[in-house]
């Protein structure tokens, strides 16, 4: 069986991240394959060992910071890190969307996913031209589409699901995500003595979120910054709202941490929150605009902290799914191992 890389950025410890770990986790532990977490950023003045202390447990040693091109091996390569593909032409390799938002972030080109899938005429005969600055697009599009080594496509959301299906791809496989199950608090059920708050991402839609705190200051806002894990995990556990306006690239962790850790989920219908299979939650905790609903959403907000208990069985359907999306995880690698051995 052919040994397996997954390249990931060093040092840098994210949701995305964690999941490229993980998945070298599972490729060993449950299937003996010899996998390990490809660091192509090394930089010894940032310390001797790339991987961030709280993944270590995920690979221990199974890292290298330089891969020849050969045959003989499979590397996966997160969307976030195109500017790979064109270094390994032997090298058979799987491209692992994590998210849509972020892959268009990474090139450069100024183009959002928003913009590339916008109707507008204009917009239409640009990138059909070839024109500036679809050009640098357009040819990573291709090589995704036309490249003979990439043979696989894995998608984490139905948002990326959705998005492969446009570029009319091959082989494309589900590869999701989990919660790490350390991240959820003891007091994740308790549903008595929660405080009435809403706790919200600063690094993400902000714009909006600041624009709510400034309107409406009777509201207690709580930002997640500059917490550890179990820190966070306790504020949720004794919170009773979370909130995400930002633009959901792939299926968020955060949104989900909340919800196992009882809170009630309010978020935009942008990116993987557009879709049920991606947030199942109930529809009127979906804000089409939050800009122009303001005030539905702070009364969404106080009916919750009113009725904090009737709003929580409405997520009990996303609190199921989440718990068991690490069995799901290892049914798609366990699909995938298939491919490995070939």
């Amino acid at each position: 069986m052919r040994k397996v890389f997954v390249t990931c950025p060093a040092y840098l410890a994210t949701g995305g991240t964690e999941l490229l770990h993980q998945l070298v986790y599972k490729l060993i532990n449950n299937y003996k394959i010899e996998a390990y977490i490809f660091y192509p950023n090394v930089q010894k003045e940032l310390g001797d060992c790339p991987t961030p202390s709280k993944f270590i447990k995920y690979i221990g040693n199974n890292w290298v910071e330089k891969l020849e091109d050969s045959p003989n091996q499979i590397l996966i390569i997160p969307e976030t890190t195109p500017n790979i593909i064109d270094k390994y032409n032997k090298t058979e390799l799987w491209i692992w969307w994590l998210s849509v938002d972020n892959f268009f972030l990474n090139l450069g080109t100024g183009i959002s996913y928003k913009t590339y899938i916008k109707p507008d005429l204009k917009w239409k005969i640009i990138r059909l031209l070839n024109l500036k600055p679809y050009k640098k697009l357009n040819i990573v599009l291709n090589a995704l589409s036309y490249k003979q080594n990439i043979k696989l496509h894995l998608y984490q959301s139905e948002y990326a699901n959705l998005f492969l299906q446009t570029l009319s791809v091959q082989r494309i496989n589900p590869l999701s995500d989990y919660i790490d199950q350390s991240l959820i608090s003891k007091w994740g059920n308790k549903t008595d003595g929660r405080l009435d708050q809403v706790l919200y991402n600063p690094a993400k839609g902000f714009a909006i979120t600041s624009q709510l705190i400034k309107s409406f200051p009777e509201i207690k806002w709580v930002p997640i910054i500059k917490m550890t894990s179990e820190e966070i995990s306790k504020l949720m556990a004794s919170s009773k709202v979370y909130i995400d306006f930002g633009n959901h690239p792939g299926k968020d962790r955060l949104p989900r941490e909340a919800a196992l850790n009882g809170c009630c989920v309010i978020v935009n219908k942008e990116g993987a929150a557009n879709n049920k299979e991606d947030i199942n939650i109930p529809e009127k905790f979906k804000i089409s605009n939050p800009i122009k609903e303001q005030d539905r959403i702070i009364l969404l907000i106080k009916e919750i902290f009113e009725s904090y208990n009737n709003h929580y069985l409405q997520f009990e359907d996303y609190r199921i799914k989440i718990k068991k999306e690490e069995s799901t995880f290892e049914i798609e690698v366990k699909q995938i191992v298939k491919s490995i051995g070939v």
